[in-house]
């Protein structure tokens, strides 16, 4: 999670919390699923809430490319790696995300965790299922996703999905 910091989590997120049901919350956007998935634990300090506009804004076509420099520790993985890819998939089931890290086992523990969020939020908060069914469908199938397989390709993780 992001680290803890008190000081700047703002109050105003915490209200907009509280008067919104938990599926909306997860909904609203990827730190929101953080907030979900981590039992309200998750941090938002001000770079996290500027992180997650601006991943708002690349999902829906206001930025195309987006570069990202951040030290060490101030939760860029756990957003951009973990909630961001669940949040996203949850949200657009029909598009297909890569996960890349420098080392293909670092890559591979992203994919498990931001495939474990879905698994445990993905009916309940999008509506969806995470299938681990390694062969295609053989027909139309509405409100499921299937992960098909994660293809781990040298350093990529690739989530294949019809």
């Amino acid at each position: 999670m992001s680290p803890k910091n008190d000081s700047k989590t703002p109050k105003s997120a915490n209200m907009q919390v509280n008067s919104l049901g938990q599926s909306q919350i997860a909904k609203a956007a990827p730190i929101g699923l953080a907030l979900i998935a981590s039992n309200y634990q998750y941090q938002i300090p001000d770079h996290i809430q500027l992180l997650n506009k601006k991943l708002m804004d690349v999902t829906f076509g206001d930025i195309h490319r987006l570069m990202i420099f951040l030290p060490p520790r101030h939760g860029k993985s756990w957003l951009l790696s973990h909630f961001f890819p669940a949040w996203y998939l949850g949200m657009f089931p029909d598009k297909r995300v890569i996960l890349t890290a420098y080392e293909a086992d670092f890559a591979a523990t992203w994919g498990r965790r931001a495939k474990d969020i879905l698994n445990e939020y993905g009916k309940s908060v999008f509506g969806i299922e995470v299938m681990t069914n390694p062969l295609p469908p053989t027909g139309g199938i509405s409100k499921v996703m299937r992960v098909e397989w994660l293809l781990q390709v040298s350093e990529v993780l690739l989530w294949e999905r019809c």
